[in-house]
């Protein structure tokens, strides 16, 4: 008491958290419960809708993290506790993340919780971050409850009118959100300015970033529905060799089978290119005249897998070109196997050594007679050596420069995008320095060429 007044005995706070922690254990394995009960209704809908996540969380609040919550003070009142009652008051007991790959997701998961639950609240953290001048990047938090309908079924009757918190975010959003809590300074008027700046610059890179991958992720579909809408009018024309295109063209002219692997497709597409292919017509124009199932039977004596089917096809048009440039023909088994499926292909009057890519490019004045081994000899020598030191080289299309690699060869030797260059090609770019590898200068040291090692795949 001072001068009359009676000041007020210190909060107890480590006792009010105690007791809320006791209390909660008790009831920790409900959250739990609730917690996978939810996960599973987002799981079950978001494959429904066709939506594509890269993992949904969930979780009950650990006892240790409720105890530090219930024991934080009140911002107006230090001696009181913030959560007066901890477990009514603290709604992420029992708590759900959804984390996803594009921003635009998050939208398409926002419907998802306004159809499927009762939501109690929705914040946008970023605008909180900013509000409180504190650092971070931004997530959407929800607090949802079951609807009445779902509520009502006997699996989830105990669940009724029970708060779960749901989290979505991005993959780079969750990232800075985990190393969040290493970060030693949240305030902006607590941190040094340039500690401050860089801070600022680290989360607009973050944006920046994502925005990238749903610019990347929206291009890469446009270009598959392209692709989807030209083969299914029959122009494949100029149409480039990917996984995804391949896929389309394969289920087109062979009809779809859900066994193969992406994997396998993406075996498939190297292997073309290995071959000498430049886009799909010319692998159309090659295959035309070939029956799939026809060229099984004779050389299997049943129906394969349709990438095996396509190769097949692959081999009655090219003959030896195909056992030779594949990355398989270093194996006895691979040629004679090969050799012998030819054999029974010829015995049964099937035409077949009919097309050359490599003779089509020579023939259309693309290519001068040789390029193309020059082009497959490259794809041997993935490292180099400068000033002692061992790099990988850049494939086309790789570069920091735009060479157009989505649409067209190299300008100057010819290799597809993915392809290593032919030595001395004036697009290469430099893995040490970045600039154009002809001229940089990385390949000199004291006078004398250090490019010495040009290794096969696998051997350095």
């Amino acid at each position: 008491m001072t001068d009359g007044i009676q000041t007020p005995a210190p909060f107890d706070f480590a006792g009010h958290a105690q007791r809320a922690a006791a209390e909660y254990l008790k009831r920790q394995a409900f959250y739990r419960d609730l917690a996978f009960a939810v996960s599973r209704i987002l799981e079950e809908c978001l494959q429904a809708r066709d939506i594509k996540v890269q993992t949904v969380q969930h979780r009950a609040k650990s006892a240790a993290s409720l105890t530090e919550k219930a024991a934080t003070p009140s911002e107006d009142n230090p001696n009181a506790p913030r959560y007066s009652d901890p477990l009514r008051q603290i709604t992420d007991l029992a708590g759900v993340r959804i984390i996803t790959y594009f921003p635009a997701t998050l939208d398409e998961i926002d419907a998802l919780l306004a159809s499927e639950f009762e939501i109690v609240e929705r914040s946008d953290k970023s605008e909180a971050l900013l509000a409180e001048e504190k650092f971070g990047y931004q997530s959407v938090h929800y607090l949802v409850r079951l609807r009445a309908e779902r509520a009502s079924l006997a699996e989830y009757k105990r669940h009724a009118g029970v708060i779960v918190e749901v989290q979505v975010r991005t993959v780079l959003q969750h990232a800075w959100a985990e190393i969040e809590h290493d970060i030693q300074y949240k305030s902006a008027n607590a941190i040094p300015v340039e500690i401050r700046r860089r801070f600022m610059a680290l989360a607009g890179m973050l944006e920046i970033a994502d925005r990238e991958f749903q610019a990347i992720g929206d291009a890469n579909r446009a270009l598959e529905s392209h692709a989807e809408e030209r083969l299914e009018q029959g122009d494949a024309a100029g149409l480039e060799i990917t996984p995804n295109s391949l896929k389309l063209f394969l289920n087109n002219r062979l009809g779809p089978d859900g066994r193969i692997s992406d994997w396998t497709y993406d075996w498939t597409t190297r292997l073309l290119k290995q071959l000498g292919f430049r886009d799909l017509k010319q692998v159309e124009t090659a295959v035309a005249q070939y029956d799939d199932n026809q060229l099984s039977q004779i050389a299997e004596g049943n129906r394969q897998g349709q990438t095996t089917r396509f190769e097949l096809m692959l081999l009655a048009a090219m003959g030896e070109p195909f056992i030779q440039r594949n990355r398989l023909s270093q194996y006895d088994w691979f040629q004679s196997r090969q050799r012998e499926h030819l054999k029974k292909m010829r015995d049964a009057g099937i035409p077949t050594a009919t097309y050359d890519p490599d003779q089509e490019a020579i023939k259309s004045g693309a290519m001068v007679d040789g390029w193309p081994d020059k082009i497959r000899e490259a794809q041997d020598m993935p490292k180099i050596v400068l000033n002692g030191q061992e790099w990988t080289r850049l494939t086309y299309g790789e570069e920091q420069l735009d060479y157009g690699s989505n649409h067209q060869p190299c300008h100057d030797c010819g290799a597809l995008k993915g392809q290593y260059h032919v030595d001395g090609c004036d697009v290469e770019e430099c893995p040490a320095c970045h600039e154009q590898a002809i001229g940089c200068g990385c390949n000199l040291a004291e006078g004398e060429v250090a490019l010495k090692l040009r290794s096969k795949a696998g051997d350095v």
